[in-house]
């Protein structure tokens, strides 16, 4: 079995018999990864892409939140069409309409955006990513600034 601590040598049967300290050197061999389009996948329903081996989960503690990623993002994309400078930081008039363009997107994920309550992890979640979808690193930048010099 080839795992992180073992590996595969091959025949050795036209090689001289092994000594001592031999150099291994590793292989890394090309990898192809074939990825479907964007309407292929985010563009369809959660039944068609319920059970597609090419769909892998980052973070397994919170497994919804990777379609509501895909939501944010795709409101935030339409939100930019509308208004290209994006949201202001901070901005609850620019989350609040963000949070509107993701509704009808989370009910084609199935994700039922009528049954979210006031404080709900979903609405949460959508206002907290359109506050900070927008920044500005001024202080950061002076910060590090300072403190490298």
């Amino acid at each position: 079995m080839i795992n992180p601590y073992s590996f595969k040598i091959g025949d050795t049967s036209k090689f001289t018999p092994y000594v001592s300290k031999g150099i291994v050197k590793q292989l890394r061999t090309k990898t192809v990864f074939k990825f479907k389009s964007f309407a292929d996948t985010a563009l369809q329903g959660c039944e068609q892409l319920k059970y597609d081996e090419s769909m892998q989960f980052a973070d397994f503690e919170k497994m919804g939140n990777g379609q509501l990623s895909h939501v944010v993002f795709e409101a935030l994309d339409k939100f930019r069409q509308s208004k290209p400078e994006g949201p202001r930081p901070w901005n609850l008039e620019d989350a609040m309409e963000i949070l509107e363009i993701a509704k009808p997107i989370a009910d084609r994920y199935e994700l039922k955006s009528a049954e979210w309550k006031e404080d709900s992890v979903e609405k949460k979640f959508i206002l907290l990513f359109a506050f900070q979808a927008q920044g500005v690193f001024n202080p950061l930048a002076a910060f590090f600034g300072g403190y490298v010099a």
